[in-house]
């Protein structure tokens, strides 16, 4: 091969060369500038969540995704909130198909990380009465250990109440909440068991005027916002700046609703 034959191929070779880095290199920049599009946005996997997540037709609403929605933008990021079914929650948080997850338990938590060690609220358990049928103080066990007590299915039973009564009944169905009410009023149950006394007994409870809630005090529940180990490091280390500065969530709560 002559000298300028060799030299054309070499000129080829280069030029092909080059033209494979340019290919290589403007892939990794399209690809790049996508990536960073999809970490704009935050999954978050909740459920109805009563007063603190209200699933409806229309958007979600309540105290939890205010809360959320303003941790996950004053971090820089856009939150998705998606519905997910309670008993599924935890799983599609450990299996990356959610970013976040709240509400979630600590024995929910498997190797998915706390936003905080601090809770964001605690459940307190209780039950509600009608009101002439009133039990204020739920440590005197001879009071309500021989009640018909009913509670939602799948709901779990603190195990001082299990231990202490042998008529506990769930109660299946849609709404369950009403259900459980109206079979207190028309008295085919003595009592109600509620895994979380607030939402069912305060002053915007369609229920404060036909029922009395009591707490089972010592027997709360940490309650969390949870972050999946697929995220990337340093998003968990701006959401985790963004929760530091925010008020706690009950201070929270009264500036956004007062």
């Amino acid at each position: 091969m002559s000298f300028n034959k060799r030299s054309l191929v070499f000129r080829h070779l280069v030029a092909c060369s080059l033209s494979c880095c340019c290919l290589v290199l403007f892939s990794l920049k399209v690809f790049g500038e996508g990536g960073d599009t999809d970490r704009s946005t935050i999954t978050i996997g909740t459920y109805g969540y009563q007063p603190h997540i209200k699933v409806g037709a229309g958007p979600l609403q309540g105290r939890g995704i205010n809360y959320l929605r303003k941790l996950l933008e004053s971090a820089g990021y856009k939150p998705i909130f998606q519905v997910v079914p309670r008993k599924r929650l935890a799983q599609y948080l450990a299996n990356g198909k959610v970013d976040m997850a709240f509400p979630i338990y600590e024995k929910e938590l498997r190797e998915s990380k706390r936003m905080s060690v601090r809770p964001l609220l605690f459940e307190t358990p209780g039950l509600c009465f009608r009101k002439e049928n009133f039990i204020p103080f739920l440590s005197v066990i001879d009071r309500w250990k021989n009640l018909d007590i009913i509670y939602a299915g799948g709901t779990e039973i603190i195990p001082f109440l299990a231990k202490n009564n042998a008529s506990l009944k769930p109660v299946f169905g849609t709404n369950i909440q009403d259900r459980l009410i109206k079979m207190l009023a028309s008295k085919r149950a003595d009592a109600a068991y509620v895994a979380n006394v607030f939402p069912m007994y305060n002053v915007n409870s369609r229920f404060y005027k036909s029922i009395a809630c009591s707490n089972f005090y010592g027997h709360s529940s940490p309650v969390y916002i949870a972050i999946s180990d697929q995220l990337d490091l340093n998003v968990i280390k701006s959401l985790r700046q963004s929760y530091i500065k925010l008020p706690h969530y009950a201070e929270f709560e009264l500036d956004t609703f007062k």
